[in-house]
C-alpha cells in the first residue's frame, strides 16, 4: 500500500517550504519596521534609542510599549545590534545583611568569628 506519490510528497515539501520561509520573512520584516519606527519617532539609532530608556530606569516592558512591539522582539532586535539590556548588579557582602549582625545566634551568622570563637 502506497500512502504518497512521489508528486505529492514534493507538494508536501515545497508548501512547508514556503510556510517557513513566509514565517522568517514576516519576522524579518517587522524587526525592521519596529526599528524604521524606531527611528522615525524617536530619530535615533535603535542603540541610542535602548541607552535612553536604560538612562531612564525603564523597564523591558515599558521600552517595548514605548517601541511598539513584545519584549520578544525587542530582545531579538536587541542581540542584532549587540546591545545587552542586562545591567551587572552589584552583590551586596554577606556582612552588610542586617540579619547577621544581630548579636544572637541565627542561620546568617552562625559561621561568624564572634560565634567560632565563643565555642573554642
Amino acid at each position: 500500500m502506497k500512502l504518497f506519490d512521489s508528486m505529492e510528497l514534493q507538494n508536501l515539501k515545497d508548501g512547508l517550504v514556503d510556510k517557513i520561509f513566509r514565517r522568517e520573512s514576516e519576522m524579518i520584516i517587522n524587526l525592521r519596521n519596529v526599528e524604521t519606527r524606531i527611528k522615525e519617532q524617536h530619530q535615533m539609532n535603535v542603540t541610542e534609542f535602548f541607552e535612553m530608556c536604560l538612562s531612564d530606569d525603564m523597564e523591558l516592558v515599558d521600552i517595548s510599549e514605548l517601541a511598539g512591539c513584545s519584549v520578544g522582539n525587542l530582545k531579538r532586535i536587541a542581540r542584532k545590534h549587540k546591545f545587552s539590556f542586562e545591567l551587572a548588579k552589584p552583590t551586596p557582602m554577606f556582612s552588610e545583611n542586617n540579619h547577621f549582625k544581630l548579636r544572637s545566634l541565627n542561620n546568617n551568622n552562625f559561621l561568624s568569628r564572634q560565634w567560632i570563637k565563643m565555642s573554642a
